[in-house]
């Protein structure tokens, strides 16, 4: 089966796939700064979360990370992955989620929503960390950050 999304192979594949994983976060960071979404004086006096810049520049960092992952995984052939998961699509599929926690939570506001998307990231990262580390331990970082 065809990657969603197939960059080619070499220095300007693996650029191009940080860049597309990094524009969809610009884009939804951009979104949450320019809604409001981001302006949580309670939790962020209160020290429960870090100022909104910082997030938005750790997200930044963890989704250049995907974005190579993503590039590491599709350069390996199809056979190489057994059963039917499609490790492409997993990744794509974590990134979408982590995407959307911040809308899904309301900007970070409705508590149980918050730690219902912690535990699933958590459960998700690390199940496919634990996929790929027999094969690519490099891999299996980078998707186990998030």
């Amino acid at each position: 089966m065809k990657p969603v999304f197939s960059p080619p192979s070499g220095v300007k594949g693996l650029a191009l796939s940080i860049c597309a994983f990094w524009g969809a976060t610009l884009v939804v960071n951009g979104l949450i700064f320019s809604l409001g979404l981001n302006d949580r004086p309670m939790a962020t006096a209160e020290g429960v979360l870090p100022p909104g810049y910082v997030i938005g520049t750790v997200w930044s960092l963890l989704f250049a990370g995907m974005g190579a992952a993503y590039w590491c995984v599709v350069q390996r052939p199809a056979h190489v992955w057994p059963g039917s998961l499609r490790p492409q699509r997993q990744i794509l599929g974590l990134a979408g989620f982590c995407l959307a926690y911040p809308v899904f939570t309301l900007g970070f506001s409705v508590g149980p929503l918050v730690v219902a998307g912690n535990l699933v990231c958590i459960a998700w990262s690390s199940a496919l960390a634990g996929y790929f580390a027999p094969k690519l331990r490099l891999v299996a970082g980078l998707v186990f950050l998030p």
